[in-house]
């Protein structure tokens, strides 16, 4: 239970750091032979002021690297 917990926070946490640099999307359920559920997605808006306001550095690195 506690793990769940944690889950939240993160969520909360990513979603306050990254408001103003994109658009972030929580709980995206996945269509598939089992039901699959994408816990956080952050769409990057390179555009927006909070990329050249705010520097997060190692944060700002792996939001903006692509998916595998």
């Amino acid at each position: 239970m506690a793990q769940y917990k944690h889950d939240r926070f993160f969520k909360f946490y990513l979603r306050s750091l990254y408001q103003s640099k994109g658009e972030t999307i929580q709980n995206i359920q996945v269509r598939n032979d089992e039901d699959l559920e994408i816990d956080f997605m952050f769409i990057a808006q390179s555009d927006t002021f909070g990329w050249q306001q705010e520097q997060l550095e190692l944060f700002d690195a792996l939001m903006q690297s692509k998916s595998l």
